[in-house]
């Protein structure tokens, strides 16, 4: 009894394997998605997308009708409420079903890893997925993709939510994991998340140890065993991940994306863009713009 009268808290610990508590947490925590784009479509027959590889996280969710799909030959029928995650540069190919007409569908476009540059998609135990909520997860995407035009942080964000919890639901049954890594130093953490936020301005290594509270030594040290790369390399990933949404996601011109996401020479960031998705940057804004 308490001032409100017989109210009992309920011991939830118990809920779920502490194996699974600890992957859902890791998928809220170490995953950091970069979504180059979150769309709806209505689509008529002869409606048909062949066979292709792109260098991106894909994801498609049928909101009504019936989708053939395929990912590395793998065929199913969807229909409302099931979607299919295909990870990049995987073989995949989509349209409307034998006898349906019409069709309508979200699709989203992300690149996906976690801290220690493991792409995520891959550990699913099939890139078909049917949604447990499908009509709250509908409504969030439509949200998303009605804000995009105003704040496309917003709209990413709550993507990401949607994201998240599929596969905290193919986590919980026993569909998906993440490959098990050593737990991340909190002084890089702290590092990291100083990363993030400052992605765009003119940081250094000397500025993500101070962040840490480390010496640079030993900030290098700890750093490359946390994430399997050095300083340098993480944060010029990071720089061209901001670049590629803003490819997608913004008309900027090439010198200004590259000099927003902290490249001072825009030839030193064609050649690492190219090097990283092996397109250079305006050929990757084209093809984004043309799937």
């Amino acid at each position: 009894m308490n001032r409100f009268g017989d109210e009992r808290n309920i011991d939830c610990s118990g809920l779920l394997a502490p194996e699974i508590q600890q992957l859902i947490v890791r998928i809220y925590t170490d995953l950091n998605p970069v979504v180059l784009g979150i769309t709806r479509w209505q689509c008529f027959r002869p409606w048909h997308v062949p066979t292709r590889r792109i260098n991106n996280n894909f994801l498609l969710l049928v909101q009504s009708g019936k989708e053939s799909v395929s990912v590395n030959s793998e065929k199913r029928i969807l229909k409302r409420g099931e979607a299919m995650l295909v990870p990049e540069y995987v073989p995949h190919s989509f349209g409307l079903a034998p006898g349906c007409d019409r069709c309508e569908h979200f699709i989203a476009h992300l690149l996906l890893e976690n801290e220690n540059g493991e792409n995520p998609f891959i550990n699913l135990a099939s890139p078909f997925v049917a949604v447990t909520h499908p009509e709250a997860i509908f409504d969030k995407l439509a949200t998303a993709v009605t804000v995009r035009g105003l704040q496309e942080e917003t709209a990413a964000k709550m993507f990401c939510e949607v994201l998240f919890s599929l596969l905290q639901q193919e986590a919980i049954a026993g569909r998906f994991s993440m490959a098990k890594s050593p737990p991340v130093d909190g002084r890089i953490r702290t590092a990291l998340q100083y990363l993030r936020r400052n992605v765009k301005s003119n940081i250094g290594v000397a500025d993500l140890a101070t962040a840490a509270n480390l010496g640079e030594v030993r900030f290098r040290a700890l750093f490359k065993d946390a994430t399997g790369m050095t300083p340098a390399t993480y944060v010029r990933r990071m720089r061209l991940l901001s670049a590629a949404r803003l490819l997608t996601g913004t008309n900027d011109s090439i010198g200004k994306i590259a000099m927003d996401c902290g490249f001072s020479r825009i030839g030193y960031f064609c050649y690492a863009f190219q090097k990283q998705f092996s397109s250079s940057p305006g050929e990757f804004r084209l093809r984004m713009q043309k799937i």
